[in-house]
């Protein structure tokens, strides 16, 4: 008969996507553990920004996932690192052979892309000890006025405009920015969190399709029935 061996340390069940449904009937399948045998380890498993924009000036929180791989309970603390040189601290409990998730909240700086290296105590195995990611910040956020009929300084996107920013040539946080419904796709809502509709034409499937996407991927919606 075939023989299949599959050899790990089986330290991670992330680290490989392993399908063996697919091997014909009579393989045989060996499982060979090369990895030590005190195998007592904790580990960085995911890290992700808690938000949708991050704006410069704005403390985000990142939720970091901790697996905890020992029969003892871990204690001690994550570290982010921003732009090499900005530290800050978060403490975490994880019980025996558990994983668990914490936020670190962390101040960003001005607009751009910044660096963070998230980090444990280290351990016998070092390489998942670290975990990094870009923050990307935005100086302002774009908020999306969708409208057919806006045109004058009496419609509906034109009072949604002066009331997302009143300041004089757009100083506010907010800048809305218009478009129609036939825009509706996603190379105009990439980027955009929030979006007010007014004064629109009845949507057709594909609006209706990118709207409902853009819901269900966390966006807000203001619908105004005039």
């Amino acid at each position: 008969h075939p023989e299949v061996y599959y050899i790990s340390d089986f330290q991670r069940k992330n680290w490989a996507n392993a399908d063996f449904t697919a091997l014909p009937a009579g393989v045989q399948l060996f499982f060979v553990d090369v990895g030590e045998a005190g195998r007592a380890n904790h580990a960085i498993l995911d890290a992700r920004v808690a938000q949708g924009q991050v704006l410069a000036g704005e403390t985000i929180p990142i939720e970091i996932a901790v697996g905890n791989y020992s029969s003892e309970p871990f204690s001690g603390q994550v570290t982010a690192v921003v732009d090499r040189n900005l530290s800050f601290k978060q403490e975490l409990s994880l019980g025996a052979w558990s994983e668990g998730k914490v936020l670190l909240p962390v101040p960003v700086g001005g607009p751009g892309v910044h660096p963070c290296e998230l980090s444990l105590p280290p351990d016998r195995l070092e390489q998942d000890d670290r975990f990094c990611l870009a923050l990307s910040v935005q100086e302002k956020e774009e908020v999306l006025i969708v409208t057919d009929h806006g045109d004058d300084k009496r419609s509906g996107a034109w009072f949604v405009e002066t009331a997302l920013n009143p300041f004089e040539n757009q100083a506010g946080s907010l800048v809305p920015r218009r478009a129609q419904t036939r825009d509706l796709g996603g190379s105009r809502l990439a980027g955009v969190r929030k979006m007010f509709l007014t004064q629109v034409d009845a949507l057709g499937e594909g609006e209706c399709a990118a709207l409902a996407r853009f819901i269900f991927e966390g966006g807000g919606v203001v619908y105004f029935m005039d």
